[in-house]
């Protein structure tokens, strides 16, 4: 019998019940009121006492079963009413819900499936409801400018709260690798074997489909090839799915990867790729944000022709290295470096020229130096170049004198032959000044003397006399000519 013959059963029941009690008192009242003022015997007072009351019991009983009947067709159209209604909020809420709930209106009548798909419902309300409130936070997080890091590791929690059977990790892509940037609760072993993984067919899920900018979903990686190298530790670990996608700029360039890694084979249902698509927006969201960021700060601090620190970051890198010096009781030198006759350049070739040749210039400076040193571009022609803790007199002329050799090359630029030569000024910490303002002064008297004195050049700057002097200058490879 299905629930809905049980309501109906139900019904006739209370109605034939409740038939026979007002059939019988309304009978009782109105029997006593009609007879009591005839003259019957008391024989035929009780034949006609019964029979009436009879007649007024069938009258009661067919009315109680049609306003059952009527009871009962008002219930069904509210019922389908309401399961309409909430056929409508479920395909504005949730993906599918429409299909769903229009089952259910064809079936309204089986209240047991209606109970289940009430019941999963409600709980994929709930998930939408924690998503929201997580999605939410993660927003925050970006609006909050929060390191790239937490922002993908409450990125990553987010996912797994909604599937709690699978570890999610975030990669990001550098120079043919993915990178785990979050992976929280991801296994060890496996982390460390996903960490900077090579991008291609036989890196993974992950790697395979940062390598064809497409999703990947690995339903059973005892199956899939790409997992050939890595499914013995991946099987160790307790992972036998995985869905990956990767991460992907307005521009198409790929950042990272998404990953999802479950202990069972599994394949992604319509709302679990729902879930990592909008993840994975997130993920963009903060990555191309955190970019920016970056870009934003490298171009407040660099020069935009040459890429060279310019004069802000040389200011800090002063002060750092001046700080270090007094600390480890060591000397620091700072080079003025300007070039001779560049404006002749500009001049004869054009700007174009000009800015391919300094270019050059800084490149070929820069190979002169070590790792730990600072050369900046101050603007125009001229070059600062600050040598770190433990550089004496003569290590710091044989740097001046690689730079000027290297620049007494030919540059050649689109087929032109072009040559070019600097004059540099030094000063030394402690002995040429104990502050960077110092320094700076006298490195630029120094190079100006140079400069004067011939240019392809470096001098030295000396304390004793007129400052400039009291410059003792060398002369470079060349003869300045």
């Amino acid at each position: 019998m299905t629930p809905r013959q049980r309501v109906r059963l139900f019904l006739g029941l209370t109605a034939v019940a409740w038939s026979l009690i007002i059939g019988g008192v309304l009978g009782s009242f109105i029997v006593s009121d009609l007879f009591a003022s005839l003259s019957f015997t008391e024989a035929a007072w009780s034949v006609a006492s019964s029979a009436t009351v009879w007649l007024l019991f069938v009258v009661s009983l067919v009315m109680s079963m049609f306003w059952a009947l009527l009871v009962m067709v008002l219930i069904e159209r509210v019922v389908q009413n309401r399961l309409r209604a909430f056929q409508g909020m479920l395909a504005t809420v949730i993906p599918g819900g429409s299909r769903a709930a229009s089952a259910a209106v064809r079936s309204h009548d089986e209240i047991e499936q209606l109970t289940i798909i009430m019941r999963g419902t409600i709980e994929t309300l709930s998930h939408t409801r924690q998503f929201e409130r997580n999605r939410n936070q993660v927003l925050e997080l970006i609006a909050a400018s929060e390191p790239l890091e937490r922002v993908l590791h409450a990125l990553a929690l987010l996912v797994q709260q909604q599937r709690s059977d699978s570890y999610c990790a975030v990669s990001l892509f550098r120079e043919g690798h993915l990178f785990l940037a979050a992976a929280p609760h991801l296994p060890q072993a496996l982390a460390h074997l996903l960490d900077g993984v090579a991008v291609g067919a036989d890196g993974g899920t992950a790697a395979y489909a940062a390598h064809r900018h497409r999703p990947a979903y690995t339903c059973d990686l005892v199956q899939d090839q790409a997992w050939a190298s890595m499914r013995p530790v991946a099987l160790q670990q307790g992972v036998r799915a995985c869905w990956s996608l990767p991460l992907l700029s307005h521009e198409g360039e790929l950042l990272g990867t998404l990953d999802c890694y479950l202990s069972r084979p599994l394949e992604p249902t319509e709302s679990d790729q729902e879930l990592l698509e909008s993840a994975a927006s997130l993920a963009r969201i903060a990555i191309q944000r955190q970019r920016l960021a970056d870009q934003l700060v490298y171009q407040s601090s660099h020069d935009a022709l040459t890429g060279l620190p310019n004069r802000a970051l040389f200011e800090d890198r002063l002060r750092q290295a001046l700080a270090q010096a007094r600390r480890d009781q060591r000397n620091l030198a700072l080079l003025y470096i300007d070039l001779d006759r560049f404006k002749e350049v500009n001049d004869t070739l054009g700007h174009h020229m000009g800015d391919a040749l300094l270019c050059e210039v800084a490149q070929r400076m820069q190979g002169c130096l070590r790792e730990e040193d600072t050369l900046a571009r101050m603007g125009g022609d001229e070059f600062t170049v600050v040598l770190r803790s433990g550089h004496d007199a003569e290590e710091v002329a044989s740097v001046a004198q690689r730079i000027l050799h290297q620049l007494e090359l030919p540059f050649t630029i689109d087929g032109q032959a072009m040559h070019i030569s600097a004059s540099i000024g030094i000063s030394i910490y402690p002995q040429d000044g104990n502050d960077a303002t110092t320094l700076k002064t006298n490195a630029d008297n120094a190079m100006y003397h140079a400069k004067h004195s011939g240019k392809n050049g470096y001098a030295f700057f000396t304390p004793e006399g007129e400052p400039v002097l009291g410059i003792e200058h060398f002369r470079g490879p060349g003869n300045g000519n």
